[in-house]
């Protein structure tokens, strides 16, 4: 389950998407076959982190039931905000991360080197 949702991380699922769709339907699977076993929220973070932007309400459906203190420490800041808004309530798109002050961004530098005299 960790591991699916290790997998499904932004830095992460570009290359580990499906190993992660294999984990999360492998476990699926077992907890079809295990009545007692429960789903836990890692497995839900895991496929709120697979969902695409089209399954917006899904995806926040799955953050507000794995907003739980065990893997609170694995949401990004923009998986908790989604996992705070209230049922019903309308998502607003994930928040852009910006450069802190004074930090050159890299089409800020690539702008200012080709500005420069001797560029290309």
């Amino acid at each position: 389950a960790y591991l699916a949702a290790a997998n499904a991380c932004s830095s992460h699922i570009g290359i580990y998407r499906n190993d992660a769709t294999d984990l999360v339907s492998e476990y699926m699977e077992s907890v079809g076959e295990d009545a007692a076993m429960a789903i836990v929220p890692a497995v839900l973070l895991a496929v709120a982190r697979l969902c695409k932007p089209s399954e917006a309400m899904f995806r926040a459906s799955c953050l507000r039931r794995c907003y739980v203190h065990e893997t609170q420490s694995l949401m990004t800041p923009d998986e908790q905000r989604v996992a705070q808004v209230p049922v019903g309530a309308r998502l607003e798109p994930p928040q852009s991360p910006s450069a802190p002050a004074g930090v050159e961004t890299p089409a800020d530098r690539w702008a200012r080197l080709k500005r420069e005299a001797g560029s290309i």
